[in-house]
């Protein structure tokens, strides 16, 4: 028997049967809420219960609601010998048996390509510099244009967030993308600091297909309520957190197996936290 398949398998059929319960549970409880309740009430009433959690909307709340279904992924099948073909000049094999077994690396005149495995690669270059602050609001565009040769598969991402870290030092992510939505579980972290580029990371997936029937996912409202109503009064902070930012997108914690399941994810940022919202049954997935 080919366990890894077999795990697939059992995975995605405890996950079908734990989303179908969720759904229906949430449906019933989003259709009592919408035949009394326009959008601006829901708002409203949403507004209250996050601040009860002292929780307060620093963005707007997106209205879509699409037909969405799993991704099914693996890791993506990464050749570290023909990237640093391609990325550095007169590419060499390291020895890193001693130190990281499982780890490929090459090292050249510009820089040093690790492949961790898992579709985990890591370009410790050679400082790049950048005429670009991490305040441009063209930032995502503009430095792109500079990694871009240094990203596997450089079509498919798109800007996400700038993390500062001072004045000119910041971390800028990028996520993969899959048609017009995020893969929150594949990003790329480019680390800029005095205005130049000195290491990249990328997590890297490969999407199989689409399976499941597609479905309405929960509204962000919907989301925003499930977040506040899993808190823990008691463990509510004293101070007052702010969302800035509600996305859609696709997201799952890695498996150990050959392939699995991205569900259709709500994440919600805060100035200190990301919480994520399964976009199919409601509930909170992960907080990081």
């Amino acid at each position: 028997m080919d366990w890894s398949k077999a795990k697939t398998y059992l995975i995605f059929t405890f996950l079908l049967l734990d989303l179908l319960l969720g759904y229906q549970y949430y449906a019933v409880r989003n259709v009592e809420a919408g035949t009394v309740q326009s959008f601006e009430e829901q708002v409203a009433e949403v507004r209250d219960l996050l601040q009860s959690r002292n929780l307060t909307l620093g963005t707007d709340i997106p209205k879509e609601t699409p037909e969405l279904g799993f991704l099914r992924v693996r890791y993506a099948q990464v050749d570290p010998k023909l990237v640093a073909s391609k990325l550095l000049k007169n590419p060499r094999l390291a020895d890193t048996t001693s130190s990281h077994p499982s780890w490929v690396q090459y090292q050249g005149d510009k820089g040093t390509i690790t492949y961790k495995g898992s579709g985990q690669l890591l370009y410790d270059v050679t400082p790049m510099h950048v005429t670009i602050s991490p305040d441009d609001p063209r930032i995502f565009d503009r430095l792109y244009a500079e990694i871009g040769t240094f990203v596997w598969n450089p079509l498919s991402y798109g800007g996400d967030r700038v993390l500062k870290q001072g004045v000119n030092d910041a971390t800028v992510r990028y996520l993969q993308m899959y048609q017009s939505y995020p893969i929150f579980s594949a990003p790329i972290l480019v680390t800029l600091q005095n205005g130049q580029v000195t290491l990249i990371q990328q997590s890297a997936l490969e999407v199989i297909g689409e399976e499941g029937n597609k479905r309405p996912v929960i509204s962000a409202v919907g989301a925003l309520r499930s977040l506040a109503e899993s808190m823990d009064k008691s463990a509510v902070p004293a101070h007052n957190r702010v969302i800035r930012d509600i996305r859609l997108g696709f997201f799952s914690k890695p498996f150990n197996t050959e392939s699995w399941y991205l569900a259709p994810m709500w994440r919600i940022t805060t100035d200190q936290n990301v919480y994520f919202v399964n976009g199919m049954t409601g509930e909170l997935e992960t907080v990081r």
